[in-house]
């Protein structure tokens, strides 16, 4: 019974559904296919995604307070609820 090299043979399968256009002569294969994230980095991702910041807001009019704000709106202005103008 003989040997079956199935690296080769992997690589050839791989080839021929895949494709790749051979340069010079030169056999290419074709590099990894991307990999799906795994869980763990998906829900990592997730966490960071929906973290909350919590920041202090101070308005010109004097108002001042607290809020819980998505990590999305970090950079974003904010205005105050009592006069409405822009808050730092």
């Amino acid at each position: 019974m003989a040997r079956i090299d199935w690296s080769k043979d992997r690589d050839r399968r791989r080839l021929r559904e895949q494709g790749a256009d051979p340069i010079l002569g030169d056999v290419i294969l074709p590099g990894r296919p991307n990999q799906r994230p795994g869980k763990a980095a998906l829900r990592a991702e997730l966490a960071a995604a929906t973290q909350k910041i919590t920041r202090e807001i101070k308005c010109c009019c004097g108002h001042s307070g607290v809020a819980v704000i998505p990590a999305a709106w970090a950079g974003k202005t904010l205005r105050c609820t009592v006069c409405g103008r822009a808050a730092n």
